[in-house]
């Protein structure tokens, strides 16, 4: 079997984790989520609690755009970049090693930009509407409405925040993915679908 690797953008609360392990169950591969963590901390000797809780998560600083291919030892020019900065140079370079070694399904992270250059990528964007996706996180974290909208509206920002910050583009642009899809179609449909544009 050829190489597959598929990257997932969600909306929060549209069930795109469970779709990516779906996805990677039918293919046989690994689905890397909060792996991303574990891995990140291994490599890099950042604690895992501090990397949980800055977990793509943007600087609080003025936007100003980052080449991927500044990530290096960082040596004598450490002090420039911030340690939001640093995991992502970090997580960025794992990424690549996955994809450069083996089929997956990955999770956020800006992986779809992180990985643009490749061709063996099929890049995905799960999103559901609001209402649905609100009552989707009140059910899974048993709080009331009120407290899921706006976690919903929260989590949405902090993503698209920290995708602007590391990659100039706006998180859920179209032109960014190979493959837009609600999920309220079903996850089991939607892994299907996923699994058929793999191919």
């Amino acid at each position: 079997m050829s190489k597959r690797i598929v990257v997932i953008s969600r909306q929060f609360g549209s069930g795109g984790r469970a779709i990516g392990q779906l996805v990677a169950n039918k293919l046989g591969v690994k689905c890397y989520d909060r792996t991303l963590i574990d891995l990140t901390a291994k490599a890099s000797g950042f604690d895992k609690a501090t990397l949980e809780h800055l977990d793509e998560k943007a600087n609080s600083l003025i936007f100003t755009p980052i080449p991927i291919g500044h990530y290096a030892n960082f040596g004598s020019s450490d002090l420039q970049y911030t340690l939001n900065d640093k995991i992502f140079f970090v997580q960025s370079d794992i990424i690549r090693k996955i994809a450069e070694k083996e089929s997956a399904v990955i999770i956020g992270r800006c992986a779809n930009y992180v990985l643009s250059e490749r061709d063996d990528v099929l890049r995905v964007f799960i999103y559901a509407d609001k209402e649905s996706r609100v009552k989707s996180v009140a059910e899974r974290q048993y709080i009331d409405a009120k407290s899921a909208n706006y976690l919903v509206t929260k989590m949405d920002k902090k993503r698209a925040n920290y995708y602007k910050f590391y990659t100039g583009s706006k998180w859920g642009d179209l032109s960014n993915y190979d493959l837009v899809i609600d999920s309220e179609l079903g996850y089991e449909k939607v892994s299907e679908i996923i699994l058929a544009a793999t191919k």
